[in-house]
């Protein structure tokens, strides 16, 4: 149990729980709050009776209804009792209940909670930023899609170190199963038993085509997503499950996109519609998980498109590593 408490103190809001008594426990806090999209620190403080105490304070609350997402979410994710304060004109705690307020957050307005909504998808260096970064990546997931009219759920097992790429595609028997290799050295793929030599730069664009930053996009660029040119215009809008829509509230053909619909105690993204030149895509994202700092990867995704066409999304692990196994880039035999 740690204190999270905000030194903004013209907003006037601290959250608060119980202190810990070493520095390490309150260090792995910190970092987890940072890690959540918090401003964070460990400071130390005498308890009469108990001695020193490390506490983690967490800064840069806007007022009441962000400290009430602030609060669910921190509580939620990080496995803690947090009660939260107001300070009043005379600077004395006043007890502020949290839990039934966030869903009224939307009051604090489109622009704080499409920031908020930033921080939360990593900012500008986090996503697909952060995955960058990393020497190697692996990505898994199932993709459910029609074949024949039917739905198939093909198995997709990505890997990535530098120049090179695996990619393992296993459809359970319902088309053909394949297995794509390309290194320095070479590029193949392997199909019906068959190895055959592939062009190195056509193989990697094909292999690429299915990496965590280009099946899951829209989560991985959130950041950016939120900060276009367009949210400029977004106010609060009806008709989020979620219950906060934010959006231009224009003609639902314009270009670009329309709305986006957040988690009211998150902030991560529950709904994306975005208007192509091909028509409107939806996305559904659910399931969220923290994989390394400032990287969130929705466990599900629903996509349905303007034709009528739809399928979905289950990541079964993304993994930023110092090197790939040895062997994963091999000649296919």
């Amino acid at each position: 149990m740690l204190l999270f408490a905000s030194l903004a103190w013209a907003d006037e809001y601290y959250l608060e729980a119980a202190p810990v008594a070493d520095r390490p426990a309150a260090a792995r806090v910190e970092q987890a709050v940072k890690s959540a999209g918090f401003e964070a620190r460990v400071v130390r403080r005498f308890r009469l009776g108990k001695g020193w105490e490390f506490v983690v304070l967490v800064e840069s609350l806007v007022g009441e209804a962000e400290a009430a997402a602030a609060a669910v979410r921190l509580e939620r994710d990080l496995g803690v009792k947090v009660t939260a304060w107001r300070l009043d004109g005379d600077e004395k705690p006043v007890s502020v209940l949290l839990a039934a307020n966030a869903p009224a957050a939307a009051e604090i307005g489109a622009g704080v909670w499409l920031e908020r909504a930033r921080i939360a998808h990593g900012g500008p260096s986090g996503g697909a930023a952060a995955i960058a970064r990393a020497g190697a990546v692996h990505f898994a997931f199932v993709r459910t899609v029609e074949l024949a009219g039917k739905p198939v759920a093909v198995h997709h097992d990505y890997w990535r170190e530098g120049a090179s790429r695996r990619l393992v595609v296993d459809t359970s028997g319902a088309a053909q199963d394949s297995l794509a290799v390309a290194t320095g050295s070479g590029a193949w793929i392997r199909a019906g038993g068959q190895v055959q030599a592939r062009d190195i730069g056509i193989t990697i664009g094909m292999v690429d085509a299915f990496a965590p930053e280009s099946v899951l996009t829209v989560a991985l660029e959130a950041a950016r997503l939120l900060d276009g040119s367009e949210t400029t215009t977004f106010r609060s809008l009806e008709g989020a499950e979620s219950g906060l829509r934010f959006g231009s509230g224009s003609d639902e053909s314009d270009l670009g996109l329309s709305f986006v619909d957040l988690d009211p105690v998150t902030a991560r993204l529950a709904r994306v519609r975005y208007v192509s030149e091909a028509g409107p895509i939806t996305f559904e994202l659910s399931d969220w998980r923290q994989v390394a700092p400032g990287v969130l990867v929705p466990g599900s995704v629903r996509v349905e498109r303007a034709d009528g066409g739809a399928e979905s999304i289950e990541v079964e692990a993304l993994e930023m590593l110092h090197r790939a196994p040895q062997a994963t880039f091999d000649k296919p035999t």
